[in-house]
């Protein structure tokens, strides 16, 4: 690894239909994996989970789909709202974004991290982890439903992100995520979520 970078890792809220399968009030374990993957390597890791600030909860749209996580404006005040600046930002999608469409909330929150720091390289994961239902999309359609984001990386995040990051180029385009070890990981950075908001967020959901 050439240099630490400092990192920011955004799990974004989410929207599902009145009647879902999968447990999406789960879906940040790939996030918080992640992260603690990048803080082992020696990154200097920020975690902004949707599921873990204080208003997290679920709300119901208009549109008839429930929006799980906080407001798309509490999640950009807590990435950016300290003035912190980023060398990378990793914001983890999943299936409940409905890829390859462009998802009003997942664009959100990229459109709000690109206007706040345009300079700094955006890259969308989807952060899989085994068990979860998967959506299969074309290497090109991700990438071109959210432009904010230089590069995307299909499947599992914990092998090809850090490498994409620590590359000595910016990353850009599609990429196949490489499988870990998984004996090789290190346990998720729970360490870095605000656990008791978390408690709150899935006892206001389930």
């Amino acid at each position: 690894m050439e240099r630490a970078r400092r990192i920011l890792v955004v799990h974004p809220p989410l929207t599902v239909a009145r009647d879902f399968i999968d447990y999406p009030y789960f879906a940040d374990l790939g996030a918080v994996q992640l992260a603690a993957t990048l803080r082992a390597r020696g990154h200097d890791v920020t975690l902004v989970d949707a599921f873990a600030l204080p208003a997290s909860g679920l709300t119901w749209r208009d549109d008839g789909r429930a929006h799980l996580g906080a407001s798309v404006d509490d999640v950009l005040a807590a990435a950016t709202g300290d003035g912190a600046a980023y060398d990378h930002v990793v914001v983890t999608c999943t299936p409940f974004h409905r890829p390859p469409h462009r998802d009003d909330i997942l664009a959100a929150v990229l459109a709000g991290l690109a206007a706040r720091a345009p300079a700094t390289p955006r890259l969308l994961a989807d952060a899989y982890q085994s068990g979860q239902h998967y959506v299969e999309t074309g290497d090109d359609a991700v990438l071109a439903a959210y432009p904010e984001a230089a590069a995307y990386v299909k499947y599992e995040a914990e092998v090809t992100v850090p490498a994409l990051i620590e590359a000595t180029t910016p990353a850009t385009g599609t990429h196949r995520g490489a499988s870990p070890a998984l004996a090789d990981l290190p346990a998720p950075a729970w360490d870095l979520v605000d656990l008791a908001a978390r408690d709150a967020f899935a006892a206001r959901v389930v």
